[in-house]
């Protein structure tokens, strides 16, 4: 059986009170569980507590939604990462938000970039492949990266 950190402490915590006698601690933590348990569900309607969830006023949200379109607005290339450091609000809300209002956050797209060499070096392999390489065009995998959406 595992056990967690917090149930680990109130063990020792009854250990320390029955005066390190492991019997008396036993019996001392067997109530002190079912009375725990009858404290949550008396309090919680439940056996285990709730998490922890923040709630926020809705004068709030609209003020922090605000605060994000303007963000996205002055400097539209910042990612949510960005965003989350620079506002102090979660990711998640900033994904929301923008997802609301219909924009889209700014993703970098990382692309080939041709040189000025490289018209040349594509028409030498044409002409390459025409003169001479025809018997290597079916080892040959293409790939149409230039295909646009």
């Amino acid at each position: 059986m595992v056990f967690t950190n917090g149930e680990k402490t109130d063990m020792l915590r009854c250990f320390y009170l029955s005066n390190e006698n492991c019997q008396q601690a036993s019996n001392l933590y067997n109530n002190r569980t079912f009375l725990n348990l009858h404290v949550s569900l008396a309090t919680f309607g439940s056996f285990e507590k709730p998490k922890n969830i923040r709630f926020r006023n809705a004068g709030n949200n609209e003020e922090e939604e605000l605060n994000i379109l303007a963000h996205f607005r002055a400097f539209p290339t910042t990612s949510t990462r960005e965003a989350t450091r620079e506002l102090d609000i979660s990711r998640h809300k900033i994904r929301k938000t923008l997802k609301k209002y219909g924009r889209k956050p700014y993703i970098v797209h990382l692309v080939q970039n041709l040189h000025p060499g490289d018209h040349q070096n594509r028409i030498n392999f044409c002409n390459w492949v025409l003169n001479e390489g025809r018997q290597y065009l079916p080892f040959i995998l293409w790939t149409d990266e230039s295909k646009k959406k």
